[in-house]
């Protein structure tokens, strides 16, 4: 997993170690309280066996879930809470026959792990210090100064640990479990996601959003004399939540930003609160945001991140073109797992598992080939290259896993790039010598979302809503033909001469404006431009540019 970038900030987690979720929650607005649910209650309302589970969600005005008698699975379920996109708890894990406490523990964790030093982040510093797992623990226990707000994050899970969860879990929660679409991945592409996190008292992971939308969840192990703080935003909070992280300097996508009750107390969108015990499972949906705080003097937990078809659905749209954008590179890769699980369909073995919520998957599938789509000729001819099963192909500028289309340099050895990076202006120095390669031919994707069809027994909607866009795979081709063109055209903002392909020209006036003067003059990206079908209506045509073009009708 790719280290997160902390921001500094004033609160640190050591000065609100009294407060409690009660408090909070005694406010108001926006703190609300974690829906709860009890795995008992689960047990007994769905019966003993895993196979057969079966529940009703409902819900009162004060947002407490409660069950009741359905013929709706435990993933029917599950998916459901997931889709409502608020936080939630499924408590009482400890009270299994299955929980073993003398493995669940920091010394069960300690005898199962490696005795050589481990990095230990310290929050208050964000800076790594170096030394075993016994002597941090012994010294948390101790509450000693010097070893309060430290963290050890990401150790591997002991295999103990991964059968006891493997025993205890129901499935549809479990890392690579009925849900997950990591499972599809091929091995090397597969992120080690199920970690082992000790911290001391006052050690926190500030705001943040769970990696490429991924369903996060966290199981407390063992606890001390304080509970675990956690905080979480609800899924239609997106967009206040972005305004609000980078109204205090953070990037709603990628950064860590601790925040204490006095920032909190100011969010305009809801803040859920629940202080964790050992045994409770907290739940965070697909795009949400969480917080947490260890208030004890040492609190063990295990953390992991399974891909739910709902995640893909938020990924793809909202998480992966800012990633692209920033250069960030998305760990669940949820295009290449979307293909895979959907490529598995063609496989001759009959008692393969069909991939979970197969009708969104199809539908998802299929904006992703028609996103590649070509409407006209190809400049180049398309390559088919195979990928052997231990490898897979990643764009060599913003790391990306690419499941097919995309281009590579003629020139440059093995240099790959994605389809939104090449109609963002990036490549190598060989601007004019890319081909089209694809991965996965047209025909087998027809096959796919036709056999998808037959074992849904019904025709996936052929009419979906509209998209006013080019398709991806379009507007990178008109640019490559676009680039084999070496005129220039002198730009009607900055009045400097650009290689046509740097601009584009108004479908009304035939004024030329540069890609970097309409970002810069009136935030419209260059992506976007590219990708307006139909007439193109300069800001100069639209009475928003500032060249006076009432008194002046000229093109400049």
């Amino acid at each position: 997993m790719t280290a997160p970038h902390t921001v500094e900030s004033p609160n640190t987690p050591s000065a609100f170690i009294s407060i409690r979720a009660a408090e909070l929650l005694a406010v108001g607005k926006p703190f609300l309280e974690f829906p709860r649910y009890s795995i008992l209650d689960l047990q007994q309302n769905i019966g003993a066996s895993k196979s057969t589970r079966s529940l009703v969600y409902t819900s009162d005005r004060s947002g407490h879930g409660s069950l009741g008698d359905g013929s709706a699975n435990f993933a029917e379920w599950l998916s459901k809470r997931l889709q409502i996109g608020k936080p939630f708890v499924i408590q009482d894990f400890e009270k299994l026959p299955e929980w073993d406490k003398k493995t669940f523990s920091i010394e069960g964790l300690i005898e199962h792990s490696t005795k050589k030093n481990i990095p230990i982040r310290n929050c208050s510093t964000s800076r790594d210090l170096s030394f075993t797992l016994r002597k941090f623990a012994d010294a948390a226990r101790q509450s000693y100064k010097e070893f309060k707000t430290l963290y050890a994050r990401d150790l591997q899970c002991p295999d103990a640990w991964l059968e006891l969860c493997r025993r205890l879990l129901p499935p549809e929660v479990q890392w690579a479990g009925r849900l997950d679409l990591f499972q599809w991945l091929p091995p090397c592409a597969r992120s080690e996601v199920m970690m082992a996190y000790v911290g001391s008292e006052g050690s926190s992971s500030g705001f943040h959003r769970c990696f490429s939308s991924t369903v996060a969840l966290n199981l407390l192990i063992e606890g001390s004399n304080r509970p675990v703080l956690c905080f979480g935003t609800d899924f239609e909070s997106q967009t206040k939540y972005d305004t609000f992280m980078a109204s205090r300097g953070a990037s709603p996508h990628v950064d860590w930003l601790n925040l204490g009750p006095d920032d909190l107390s100011h969010a305009d969108f809801p803040l859920y609160v629940y202080e964790q015990k050992p045994g409770d499972l907290v739940v965070f949906p697909p795009a949400t945001a969480h917080q947490v705080w260890n208030l004890g003097s040492i609190s063990t937990k295990i953390v992991w991140n399974i891909l739910h078809p709902l995640s893909l659905e938020a990924g793809l749209v909202y998480v992966q073109p800012p990633f692209n954008r920033l250069c960030h590179p998305d760990v669940a890769q949820s295009n290449l797992s979307l293909a895979c699980a959907m490529l598995s369909l063609l496989r001759d073995d009959p008692k393969a598992p069909i991939p979970p919520d197969l009708h969104l998957l199809t539908r998802l599938f299929r904006q992703m080939v028609q996103e590649e789509m070509i409407t006209d000729q190809p400049v180049t001819k398309i390559t088919l290259v195979r990928v052997p099963e231990t490898a897979i192909v990643t764009c060599d500028f913003c790391s990306t896993a690419i499941w097919n289309r995309h281009l590579r340099c003629n020139e440059c050895e093995g240099f790959d790039l994605c389809l939104l990076c090449f109609l963002s202006g990036r490549s190598c120095e060989h601007i004019r010598s890319y081909s089209w390669v694809e991965i996965v031919p047209e025909e087998t994707c027809a096959r796919v979302l036709d056999r998808a069809q037959q074992i849904l027994g019904y025709k996936i909607d052929d009419n979906p809503p509209p998209d006013h866009r080019k398709p991806l795979g379009t507007a990178v081709n008109d640019l490559m033909r676009a680039k084999q063109n070496t005129l220039s055209r002198l730009c009607h903002l900055c009045r400097i001469d650009h290689l046509e392909w740097k601009g584009r020209r108004c479908d009304r006036c035939s004024a030329f404006f540069c890609f970097r003067g309409l970002y810069r003059h009136f935030d419209m990206n260059s992506v976007d431009v590219m990708r307006h079908a139909g007439l193109w209506v300069c800001p100069k045509c639209m009475e928003a540019c500032n060249c006076r073009v009432r008194n002046f009708h000229d093109i400049h």
